[in-house]
Formats: C-alpha cells, sequence, structure tokens
C-alpha cells in the first residue's frame, strides 16, 4: 500500500489504513476533525496526532475548531494533583525496608 495513494483506505481488522493523500484530501474537504475520523475510519485521537505531524513536516494543513479543553482543564489543580502524587510516592519509597546485603 503506497502512503501517497489516493485510494489507500482500507480496514484491517479494527486498524484503519489511510495514505497521506487520501489524509490531506479529506482532512482540507472537512469542517471538523470528527468529519475526518468518519470519513477516514480513523480515531479523532489519530486525526489530531497526523494533522500535527504533518505541519510540523511543513505541510500547512488547515486548522479547524476543536473541542475548548480550557473549559475543564485547571493548571493550579493539576499541580496540585502532582505535588500529592510526588509527596505519596517518596513517602512510599523511603518506608520501603533496605534490602539486606550479602557479606
Amino acid at each position: 500500500m503506497s502512503d501517497t495513494d489516493a485510494t489507500d483506505v482500507a480496514q484491517d481488522g479494527t486498524r484503519a489504513r489511510v495514505g497521506m493523500a487520501t489524509f490531506i484530501r479529506e482532512w482540507e474537504g472537512s469542517e471538523s476533525v470528527r468529519e475526518v475520523s468518519e470519513k477516514t475510519g480513523l480515531k479523532e485521537t489519530s486525526c489530531y496526532v497526523r494533522f500535527a505531524n504533518y505541519r510540523k513536516k511543513g505541510i500547512p494543513l488547515k486548522r479547524m475548531k476543536g473541542k475548548k479543553r480550557g473549559a475543564y482543564f485547571n493548571v493550579e489543580d493539576a499541580q496540585a494533583l502532582l505535588e500529592q502524587i510526588r509527596a505519596e510516592q517518596k513517602n512510599v519509597i523511603t518506608e520501603a525496608t533496605p534490602l539486606a546485603h550479602k557479606s
């Protein structure tokens, strides 16, 4: 299967295989990532990742409006959670019994 084949959309079990040309054509012809996902059989997250990778390589695919993630993501809460997890992990490490060394 060629990565530039425009007709390169096939199902292999539960995993879609989509060529570069097909993906770019569907991306540019769609209004949302969900629409790209439906047309290609790729998961929405896979579409986002491929979009980002292509843009990093210099392919200026159009930007689409996505879900507003800032509405439910609170940086302060995430930082506090991270500190709590690290403190718990530190306690577990310091409370562990030392290994006996053979002489």
